[in-house]
């Protein structure tokens, strides 16, 4: 053997060591950067996750707060009779007790057909689920004096169920030119067509198929 000669045996015993190190290394490292992989991988779908966990917890807040908000509203909106089928009956029962509370002279109506009207405003928690209804109600008095007609109105909103809006009124003098009111006759002829309004909702729906 001459000193350029390898010994081949002890570059073996010398390598071995050093080589299982670096394998074992490697796949040491292969394994953490795929489970560092993974890892990165369920973070950010959890972190997804979470965030639509959180937008649907937000939205839940905010419907539970209008809910809270709006409940008695609506309770008192629904013990009003402007929640539910419109009666017209009850109507009719307000017209007798408004007239006999202000003894006008003459009173006549007419109630037209129901109609559906587009709400004002859209709620898009509420969607299709509320239909808004509409009668006109066309009424020919006789008054005393013209504060009767505020009078009436006033009386009638308080007595009948529902919301309504007065239209449009019309006043006419039916005395001759000059001549002075009296207290027991119609001097005055009014002509008024007022908006009766209803809001029908899921739930009146259900109660009304009930029956």
């Amino acid at each position: 053997m001459t000193a350029f000669d390898i010994d081949w045996a002890y570059m073996r015993r010398g390598s071995i060591v050093p080589l299982l190190t670096a394998v074992v290394s490697t796949s040491l490292l292969a394994v953490a950067v795929t489970m560092h992989r993974e890892h990165r991988d369920l973070h950010a779908e959890l972190a997804a996750n979470q965030l639509a966990v959180q937008e649907d917890y937000n939205a839940l807040v905010v419907r539970r707060r209008l809910i809270d908000r709006y409940h008695e509203r609506y309770r008192q909106f629904h013990e009003q009779g402007f929640v539910g089928i419109e009666s017209r009956l009850d109507w009719v029962e307000a017209l007798r007790v408004s007239t006999g509370r202000l003894t006008l002279p003459s009173l006549s109506y007419a109630i037209a057909p129901q109609l559906d009207v587009a709400a004002p405003v859209r709620s898009a928690l509420a969607a299709d689920d509320v239909a808004v209804h509409m009668s006109r109600l066309e009424l020919e008095m006789g008054l005393v004096h013209e504060f009767d007609l505020l009078r009436f109105v006033d009386v009638l909103q308080n007595a009948a169920p529902g919301v309504m809006r007065v239209e449009r009124c019309g006043l006419k003098w039916q005395n001759e030119p000059g001549a002075t009111a009296a207290a027991a006759r119609a001097n005055i002829a009014a002509n008024c067509s007022l908006e009766i309004f209803s809001i029908v909702t899921s739930d009146v729906r259900i109660e009304v198929a009930r029956q």
